[in-house]
């Protein structure tokens, strides 16, 4: 018989903070480190919708963790209960600092019209799996807190252990990797809904007791007979309401069906009962490609769609496996970019299985865009590309349901893989109306240079793809409207995205741009809110405004009643040349005032120019009034 071996000091206090955490809900705590020697505060729901939880500020945070590095390696320091919730249970503020492929917006769906980011072999990892041919390069704690939802695990022997072909000396029970991942995930993430596809060498009888050794494991598995009289999958909230949140998945026939333990009833899915699925094999060697998605199992096709009588017939779900048969990190980079992965699923895999995935299984899945990918495939979003009318190369893709301000030239993890000074379109699915996406070419987000903006007018459909098709031309659509402030250039040049998932009031971002040429031309001089009344000074002031250089204004969006008036004098005096301009009614597209020496009036704007010598690249102060 095959024993767990004895663990380091370090990895001492680790399984005994994370068992600590357990206490409060039954799971006991055998062994108590200094750094958790009591018990952590009991864990709070928290509900990932951007509807009812409070989004992360758009302005800069300065230097903070994200959920990818919230818990340190194992060989820096001890982790501690709070950073253990950190990572499992993330704040809204990192929510909005990396990518989220566990977060759901909209739980209404269908369990099976979601998509799992998948790590295959994720026991295989570092030094637990010998340090060799390592399929993962973080523990599945590590992977769950990052945001993977499957774990593919092999278990051998008696002892169910955790390898991959050759069990080495500190290969991991299957209970003890519960323990110390799957478990804290389940218990302190309320809104997590894991899947665990076991590649089966055990007998029922070792399993059953593995199984029964996992304290409140039942507590979570999935029971089809609740949901029997169901014609279709339950949804995600439903399930979450359940407290159903685990899915089990053996590809022995013998071990599935229902396990009696200490806990309850542990239901075991036999896959191909459940599931379609392809090879998984995308080459023996780095350079090769093979994109081709045929089914694993002969017998069944993978354009299958019903499940079996036990799962009530309802749509099968699709394990779309993307991985090399050698796990070289290379391949993590190429496989998991997010063209890769886009172009196998829409080009090779959903003709043949008429799906979308549901698990996409991947090697170093830290690795490319895979947390991207998958965070827009289940709440919709916006692909960036290099090209004009969403053509090129994709720069990055992520949703629009989480608010976040991402500079282009922070690291790759916050920036969400976007590179700096590439995107010139993008492209939107399935994005809720009222999303609001502003572009800069600042990194800071000075509007002295080039800005933009799009508001979504409608709800777009993830089968739809509406093309914005450059960022230096204001139009209003019946998608979208969208607003450029020019300087020298948009196009190649994005630096900082800020994303709103509810803009709320547009009259919040009323403003007017004062340009150094007439007509709205040449370079910009500055951006002046209409928000609220107050009198700029151009000789020093908070918003770049240069002394005696406007010469014309496009009004960006404006309240009706809004007054602009800029003067020659510096203190606002009417003693020399100044000009006010009326805001008659609201305006929502851009109005250009072309030069600040004539008196006009139209439906939208009154302008009245009051003469003594010229004002024209002589404005030094501007009031607003609203």
């Amino acid at each position: 018989m095959q024993t767990v071996p004895k663990r380091s000091s370090v990895e001492k206090v680790i399984v005994g903070a994370l068992t600590c955490l357990m206490t409060a809900a039954g799971f006991g705590c055998a062994s108590r480190t200094k750094e958790a020697s009591a018990p952590p505060p009991a864990p709070q729901q928290t509900t990932l919708n951007p509807s009812n939880v409070e989004q992360p500020p758009e302005a800069d945070q300065g230097p903070g963790q994200d959920p990818r590095s919230a818990i340190p390696p194992p060989d820096e320091k001890p982790l501690t209960p709070d950073e253990i919730e950190r990572a499992v249970n993330p704040s809204p503020t990192d929510l909005a600092r990396a990518a989220q492929p566990g977060f759901i917006a909209d739980t209404s769906r269908p369990f099976n019209e979601y998509v799992w980011l998948t790590s295959h072999n994720a026991f295989s990892w570092g030094a637990d799996s010998g340090g060799i041919g390592s399929n993962q390069e973080m523990s599945p704690f590590y992977q769950l807190a990052r945001g993977v939802r499957g774990l593919m695990f092999d278990i051998h022997g008696s002892d169910v252990l955790l390898c991959h072909g050759i069990c080495y000396p500190n290969s991991r029970s299957l209970a003890e990797e519960f323990k110390l991942s799957v478990m804290p995930t389940l218990t302190l993430n309320r809104n997590a809904i894991i899947t665990v596809f076991l590649e089966d060498y055990t007998n029922r009888a070792d399993l059953t007791r593995a199984l029964g050794s996992i304290p409140n494991l039942a507590t979570y598995t999935f029971k089809p007979t609740t949901w029997s009289s169901q014609k279709q999958w339950p949804t995600l909230g439903e399930l979450l309401t359940a407290n159903q949140r685990l899915f089990l998945i053996t590809n022995k026939s013998q071990n599935a069906g229902d396990h009696q333990t200490g806990s309850g009833t542990v239901h075991l899915i036999y896959d191909q009962n459940l599931n379609v699925e392809n090879t998984y094999n995308l080459g023996d060697l780095v350079t090769s490609h093979d994109y081709s998605c045929d089914t694993r199992w002969n017998s069944i096709p993978l354009d299958t769609v019903a499940a079996s009588s036990t799962y009530h017939g309802w749509p099968r779900l699709f394990v779309m496996n993307h991985f090399h048969k050698i796990p070289y990190p290379l391949h993590g980079d190429t496989d998991n970019r997010f063209d890769k992965l886009l172009d196998r699923d829409q080009s090779y895999c959903r003709p043949k299985a008429n799906r979308r995935p549901n698990f996409i299984a991947l090697d170093q899945i830290n690795r490319g865009d895979a947390t991207e990918y998958v965070e827009w495939q289940n709440n919709g979003g916006v692909i960036f590309h290099e090209g004009n009318d969403g053509t090129q190369d994709i720069v990055c893709g992520f949703a629009t349901t989480i608010a976040r301000t991402i500079d282009l030239q922070s690291s790759d993890e916050e920036r969400l893989g976007c590179e700096n000074d590439e995107a010139r379109s993008l492209v939107l699915s399935g994005v809720k109306k009222g999303v609001r996406i502003t572009l800069y070419d600042s990194p800071s987000g000075n509007r002295e240079d080039d800005w933009y903006f799009i508001e979504v007018k409608r709800d777009i459909g993830m089968n739809e793809r509406v093309v914005v098709p450059s960022f230096e031309e204001s139009k209003d659509t019946s998608d979208y409207r969208a607003v450029y402030l020019r300087n020298n250039g948009l196009n190649g040049k994005v630096s900082r995205i800020r994303v709103e998932p509810q803009a709320g009031d547009m009259f919040a971002d009323a403003a007017v741009v004062l340009y150094e040429g007439n007509n709205a031309s040449q370079n910009i001089v500055c951006t002046l809110p209409l928000t609220t009344s107050q009198l700029v000074k151009f000789k020093s002031n908070s918003y770049g405004c240069d002394n005696d250089e406007a010469r014309s204004a496009k009004i960006v969006i404006a309240k009706a009643g809004t007054t602009l008036t800029v003067y020659d004098d510096p203190n606002g005096g009417t003693g020399d040349d100044y000009t006010t301009i009326y805001v008659k009614q609201d305006i929502l597209q851009p109005r250009v005032i072309g030069t600040f020496q004539s008196s006009f009036e139209d439906s939208f704007l009154k302008v009245t120019f009051k003469n003594h010598n010229g004002l024209d690249g002589k404005v030094s102060s501007a009031r607003i009034q609203r």
